[in-house]
């Protein structure tokens, strides 16, 4: 099954960060969520974060839609798993992913990958997730165009750096549909670092962003709020001003982007030098 290349879909973008919004209400009420009109529940999954077993998402399908939903960081297990910025082998010899979001994401693999080698192929594959869930998001959307018939679009939102530039290289050709909402006065997406070095052992860990950027500017006046998910579903939702995009024949006008501030490279970071998708 092949999947063409397409650009940002705002009103897509809008339901995956809903779904997200969903992931997180499963967790706070041990479970149970609402899932949306016009969708049935497949499966609710649990991962294993810091060895403790917790909600972490959902597969839901309508008539020719499948979505699997992650959510973010939630519970202190999920920050030790979010610091453990060492990597690990992942599907290729050469692709190496944070070892912390690559143990959730094992947990809970041949769960997901079961229910989808049973789902029929003719529906097209959504994978969505929010901050730590960004990043099971593109796990699984690699897995999946590997270990399965489909071929996902994968949206995420707030999400950080998952593996090495050779992780990066084989994600970037296989998952053709890949959009990273960032906004670019949340902090997440700026980690872990592009190079990580261990004082004890002076080992060296690379990361890089797999793609697309599409850039969003919303500044709430608070650091934890400009990484919400509910401020990445607002902004979704607004009528008029499309996000800048690093994406090919996506527009990127001062005049496109959401209210907000201006920013320099500086100030997101200081991540002058590096290519659009690795900011």
């Amino acid at each position: 099954m092949t999947s063409l290349r397409t650009g940002f879909d705002r009103q897509l973008a809008a339901f995956l960060a809903e779904c997200c919004v969903h992931a997180y209400e499963q967790f706070d009420h041990n479970g149970s969520f609402t899932v949306p009109e016009g969708y049935s529940l497949v499966a609710s999954f649990q991962a294993e974060a810091a060895a403790t077993t917790e909600w972490f998402g959902f597969i839901i399908r309508s008539d020719d839609k499948i979505v699997v939903a992650f959510r973010g960081t939630h519970s202190s297990q999920d920050w030790a798993a979010d610091l453990e910025v060492s990597q690990t082998n992942f599907i290729f010899p050469e692709a190496r992913t944070h070892t912390g979001f690559t143990s959730i994401y094992r947990s809970c693999r041949e769960t997901i990958l079961a229910v989808l080698n049973r789902l029929p192929n003719s529906a097209r594959l959504y994978v969505t997730g929010h901050s730590l869930g960004g990043a099971l998001a593109v796990l699984l959307a690699l897995d999946a165009s590997v270990n399965t018939p489909f071929r996902p679009t994968m949206y995420n939102f707030g999400g950080p750096r998952v593996g090495n530039p050779a992780f990066t290289s084989r994600y970037n050709s296989l998952v053709v549909n890949s959009i990273r909402v960032v906004n670019a006065y949340d902090l997440i997406p700026l980690l872990p670092p592009a190079v990580i070095k261990s004082s004890l052992t002076e080992r060296a860990w690379f990361y890089r962003h797999v793609h697309s950027k599409h850039r969003i500017r919303v500044q709430t006046g608070d650091i934890k709020n400009n990484h919400m998910i509910k401020t990445y579903l607002d902004a979704m939702l607004q009528q008029h001003g499309q996000g800048a995009a690093d994406i090919p024949g996506q527009g990127g006008g001062e005049s496109d982007r959401l209210p907000g501030p201006r920013v320099s490279e500086g100030e997101i970071g200081g991540m002058q030098g590096l290519s659009g998708d690795e900011r």
